[in-house]
């Protein structure tokens, strides 16, 4: 920053060509675009400042509309203006290792939807309704406690709501996997198993003999 800014102020406008891609752009070529809705992305002009904006955990600045940057508290003279880049991500297979040393910095980043219910409504006016939209679709978000991840829920659910469904590939694998290597397979038939996505809520679901979901249809999840 050039001079002290107060919260609210519009630091820059992400200006370029707006294109519509049809999946999610490899993050070679992708890396500094903005999705701006479902399917469509703004390519940035060169000398646009959201080719230099560096990620933080702790960030001033947030996102105002599609393209608007806005800063998220008073920023001084000379600071260095950041923005939490899962805020603006909507992928769910990226992740980036975070290095910002800031207090409650998460060590490894990934986009919206994985975001603790907390973090997410602490800057929800400051993330895209777009963006906003796909943080609930996905029904939960995992959060470290006491050394491990954890499944919570990012709202109120109700009995028989649908949580998730368990993604992944089917394999046909002619005996029980060994408990190294199966543990988180999800066994649909016999001698049937879906084997989850990492990014799958299964992934990090636990045990419980009071447990407040069960399975409906072999693979999905419900309350």
């Amino acid at each position: 920053s050039t001079r002290n800014i107060q919260a609210g102020e519009v630091l820059f406008v992400v200006k370029g060509p707006v294109i519509h891609y049809t999946f999610e752009p490899n993050y070679r070529s992708g890396a500094n675009w903005l999705q701006i809705r479902a399917g469509v992305w703004k390519m940035p002009l060169r000398g646009n400042p959201w080719h230099y904006i560096n990620h933080s955990c702790e960030s001033n600045a947030g996102q105002r509309g599609s393209s608007t940057i806005v800063a998220m508290r008073p920023i001084a003279a000379g600071a260095e203006i950041t923005i939490d880049y899962s805020f603006v991500e909507a992928s769910r297979t990226w992740r980036m290792s975070c290095r910002c040393g800031s207090k409650h910095c998460r060590v490894t980043i990934r986009g919206i939807q994985f975001l603790s219910r907390d973090t997410f409504l602490s800057a929800s006016s400051f993330i895209s309704p777009h963006l906003q939209k796909i943080y609930f679709e996905q029904r939960t978000y995992t959060d470290r406690q006491n050394g491990e991840r954890q499944l919570f829920a990012k709202h109120p659910l109700k009995k028989g709501e649908v949580v998730c469904a368990v993604e992944g590939p089917v394999i046909a694998y002619a005996f029980a996997p060994n408990y190294r290597i199966g543990y988180r397979w999800l066994g649909i038939g016999r001698n049937k198993w879906i084997v989850p996505w990492r990014h799958n809520p299964w992934w990090h679901i636990r045990h419980s003999c009071e447990p407040s979901v069960g399975l409906d249809n072999r693979h999905q999840l419900v309350a």
